[in-house]
């Protein structure tokens, strides 16, 4: 085990402002060979307000990407805001700002697909429904 300090004190005008000490300590880590860390999978997420013939996305994201990911958006129906997007090397959370605050019809389906580096992919679709929520599918967590 090893123990560091470091003490800072703060003096302005020769007034002692403020005293800190901060002493860290490290120890070898020593990994538990039955507890693995636990996986988290892609998983899309997204507040709606649904009307009769419509439906508006707010905050659409897919959360817990890994890095080096790619995400593939893929939108088809009447009036879609955009026929597809990428995100290429995305890591973390990835907005879907384009699909976000815009009446989606009834019948419109977004296809959402998270490739991972080693070729691990997985998808999810959202179909808007009319005067209901929308409807996800597939094997990304909701």
């Amino acid at each position: 085990m090893t123990r560091d300090a470091i003490a800072y004190a703060g003096v302005r005008k020769g007034l002692l402002l403020a005293v800190a000490c901060l002493t860290l300590s490290a120890a070898p880590a020593q990994a538990a060979p039955d507890q693995a860390a636990p996986a988290t999978q892609p998983e899309v997420a997204f507040d709606a307000r649904y009307e009769p013939t419509s439906t508006r996305l707010f905050k659409p994201r897919v959360d817990n990407i890994r890095a080096g990911s790619r995400v593939v958006v893929r939108c088809s129906g009447q009036r879609c805001p955009l026929k597809s997007y990428t995100w290429k090397s995305a890591s973390g959370s990835v907005s879907l700002y384009r699909f976000a605050y815009r009446r989606l019809k009834a019948g419109v389906r977004l296809r959402i697909e998270v490739t991972e580096p080693g070729g691990n992919k997985r998808q999810a679709t959202i179909k808007i429904n009319a005067a209901r929520a929308p409807t996800v599918t597939g094997t990304l967590a909701h």
